[in-house]
């Protein structure tokens, strides 16, 4: 299902993908909310999914994924709670198996993670929770997310390294990314990344090649860091980066924005 609906919306078979704009093009409304849960979806017509802003957007990326199974597979209207509230056996739930299995092979489709770390001449089994990091940031999916997916799917990592892998927590691989502690979000992206637009909120920060030109009144250099620069974005809208021949689009959203998931970029009057 998840290579179909990848061929149905013309997607290279390597191609990153928004759940989001994936959505939009298969009709499915997309609101996200500030209720305190993970997803829902409501049968139609019209078909719709309901997104939670309290949630780090990446786990939004994957939530609405899985709310689209949902909908792709005929499952009736449903509700997600959080995901530290699940039970130990949500995984025997038939449905929502299904759903989180479609989820990661619609983000994060084997070929496109093996051509992620070809390019770079990284391999899964023995590459750097940095490194690893900067491969989830490709797909828009979080760091355990992409983990989870190389041990219990592809099988790339082996289960005392993937517990090892967890116990690096994002925060302390931005930690070892910049030098220094950083609670806001972190995008890395550059030639290595076949994405084609990068979806961040205005609390997040950017680290581009350091000769990426950008726009000035999107973007902000906060400082040069080792080969690269770290940036934030400095007002809600969509610009584009570019650097040696490699471009994409940044779409800047408001942070927690509440509304439908198409407004979401759109600058303010």
């Amino acid at each position: 299902m998840a290579c179909d609906v990848r061929s149905d919306l013309n997607l290279e078979e390597d191609e990153p993908v928004s759940a989001f704009d994936a959505c939009q093009q298969l009709g499915v409304n997309v609101r996200f909310t500030d209720i305190n849960m993970e997803g829902m979806y409501k049968k139609g017509p019209p078909a719709k999914i309901f997104i939670s802003a309290l949630r780090p957007l990446p786990r939004r990326m994957f939530n609405c994924a899985h709310e689209l199974a949902h909908h792709l597979f005929g499952h009736g209207s449903t509700i997600d709670e959080l995901a530290e509230r699940k039970s130990l056996h949500s995984w025997q739930d038939p449905d929502e198996f299904l759903a989180d299995s479609f989820a990661g092979h619609f983000l994060m489709p084997e070929i496109g993670l093996r051509g992620a770390f070809n390019r770079r001449g990284w391999k899964p089994k023995d590459a750097t929770p940095a490194q690893l990091y900067a491969i989830a940031c490709d797909f828009g999916v979080g760091y355990v997310t992409l983990v989870t997916q190389l041990h219990f799917v592809s099988g790339e990592i082996s289960t005392d390294r993937f517990n090892a892998l967890l116990k690096m927590s994002p925060k302390r691989v931005r930690h070892a990314l910049l030098g220094e502690i950083c609670d806001q979000p972190l995008v890395i992206a550059g030639a290595s990344s076949k994405a084609k637009s990068i979806d961040i909120e205005l609390n997040t920060q950017l680290l581009l090649p350091k000769e990426t030109v950008y726009d000035a009144t999107h973007l902000r250099l906060i400082k040069p860091v080792k080969n690269a620069l770290l940036l934030e974005p400095t007002k809600v809208g969509v610009t584009r980066v570019a650097a040696n021949g490699w471009s994409s689009k940044i779409r800047v959203s408001r942070n927690a924005y509440v509304g439908r998931s198409k407004f979401r970029y759109l600058e303010e009057l």
